[in-house]
């Protein structure tokens, strides 16, 4: 018979509650080690990495402040005909602004894991001041672009996926928080993606040029060519194509002023554009 004893060894110190911070790092690391995907692709310091397929399409457009629409299933169109379709309130350039800050901190970052956020920072990286209405701003942003879905088919599969997870807010530490869905990287086009350089954007003070800055950083340097009313289709511009021709001069004039475009004119009774990147 073999008896016991009782052990004088004390028992473990409770250990501390972790924070946030520890936590979000915990998660990362078991994400990391369990993810199928790629997380967001690596770009140079200061630009932002945008898929080309969503680039060319209206899913953000140069429309007017304050007049959101509720898109239902609406088709976005694009040069290849990708089958995309958007539900939720329409998103503007001020959102892809957003989008593309968070997707430029999350970058190597594997889906799914919470991307610790100061704010007034990400603000500063949008160029914008860190007053209150900035931070409600910043929010409503996010909630936008968190509830709306994106849908997809691909020869591959067809889903939905939203573009951003929330912006969390941890009440233990006053830290905040957001994540990049794992399915939005099939549809973002994680090998298929061009660097929007994020200082020249903060430079860019008309819409339209920041949707073309995108839409032009989705094709390979050198000369592009593309019709009037194929832009105008493409970024969702809501107005007459005389306007549209306006803005689009306008715009490829800041565009060459800030460095994105080295040229660009328009030819065929203005009916057509070309420009050299």
């Amino acid at each position: 018979m073999t008896s016991t004893t009782k052990s004088n060894q004390s028992e473990p110190a409770e250990q501390a509650p972790k924070s946030a911070f520890e936590r979000a790092r915990e998660a990362h690391q078991k994400v990391a080690e369990q993810a199928t995907l790629p997380g967001v692709p690596f770009t140079p310091r200061g630009t932002a990495p945008m898929g080309n397929e969503l680039a060319r399409t209206p899913l953000f457009s140069p429309i007017k402040r304050g007049r959101r629409k509720v898109q239902d299933m609406v088709s976005l169109p694009s040069p290849e005909g990708i089958a995309l379709w958007y539900f939720g309130k329409q998103l503007d350039e001020s959102d892809r602004d957003t989008y593309l800050t968070a997707l430029m901190l999350a970058k190597n970052t594997a889906p799914d894991t919470p991307v610790r956020i100061n704010r007034a920072e990400f603000l500063r990286l949008m160029g914008r001041n860190q007053s209150g209405k900035a931070y409600l701003l910043l929010q409503q942003s996010f909630k936008r672009i968190s509830t709306g879905r994106l849908f997809y088919d691909t020869p591959q599969e067809e889903g939905s996926t939203p573009l951003l997870g929330p912006l969390r807010l941890d009440k233990e530490s006053n830290e905040y928080f957001f994540t990049i869905p794992a399915d939005s990287l099939r549809a973002f086009g994680v090998r298929a993606f061009g660097f929007i350089d994020m200082e020249k954007r903060r430079m860019l003070g008309v819409d339209l040029a920041k949707w073309l800055q995108c839409y032009a950083a989705s094709h390979a340097k050198g000369e592009h060519r593309s019709s009037v009313e194929n832009l105008k289709r493409w970024s969702g511009f809501e107005g007459r194509l005389r306007q549209f021709r306006t803005n689009l001069t306008t715009s490829l004039e800041e565009l060459v002023r800030v460095g994105v475009l080295m040229s660009w004119s328009l030819y065929e009774n203005k009916q057509k554009v070309v420009w050299v990147r």
